[in-house]
């Protein structure tokens, strides 16, 4: 009770959303409770898949709803963030490639996947230097990791899919915005 206080106090009104009390599960006011049953459903399926860490993902993400969106999205649109970052590689547009790959080192990081975070900041490291040699070297690697990691998340994703349509990637990365100015409150 005292934590949630404090961060009743701290954190801007906004961001505090009002859920029912024990009544409904004990799951407190501020809304980081599990998600629905396709949710936890999702997030339980995700404990098995090498390279993930769920417990950093759900940390991160605040709990299984957006976590279970979040990887909902990273699969969505992995071949369109491939795309973009093979193309930037190609035409050796190296800021626009840093963004990218912030980008998705960011993402990796929210969802729990650790080493593909830490691949995609080497990267992104190398385009703010402009080492052109070093983002040829291991954009490879880092994309047959992400490739990888795709190929295990798209069927877990898929599997509430019918019910639930990816998040467009506007309105996620307004939202997870929102969540970093939330978590730097």
């Amino acid at each position: 009770e005292r934590l949630e206080q404090m961060i009743r106090n701290y954190l801007p009104a906004g961001y505090i959303e009002e859920r029912g009390g024990p009544a409904e599960g004990d799951a407190g006011v501020l809304g980081l409770e599990g998600g629905s049953s396709e949710d936890d459903a999702l997030v339980d399926a995700l404990r098995g898949v090498a390279g993930l860490d769920v417990d950093a993902g759900l940390r991160n993400c605040g709990g299984a709803e957006l976590l279970a969106a979040t990887i909902r999205n990273y699969a969505a649109f992995w071949k369109e963030r491939r795309g973009e970052l093979d193309g930037y590689l190609a035409a050796g547009d190296w800021d626009n490639y840093g963004i990218k790959v912030h980008s998705l080192k960011s993402v990796s990081r929210l969802i729990g996947a650790v080493g593909l975070s830490e691949g995609a900041a080497r990267l992104e490291d190398a385009a703010d230097r402009g080492d052109a040699e070093e983002i040829q070297e291991n954009h490879g690697t880092l994309m047959a990791d992400y490739e990888a990691l795709y190929g295990k998340l798209a069927p877990l994703a898929e599997a509430g899919a019918e019910e639930k349509q990816a998040m467009p990637e506007e309105e996620f990365s307004e939202k997870l915005a929102a969540l970093k100015k939330c978590a730097e409150a």
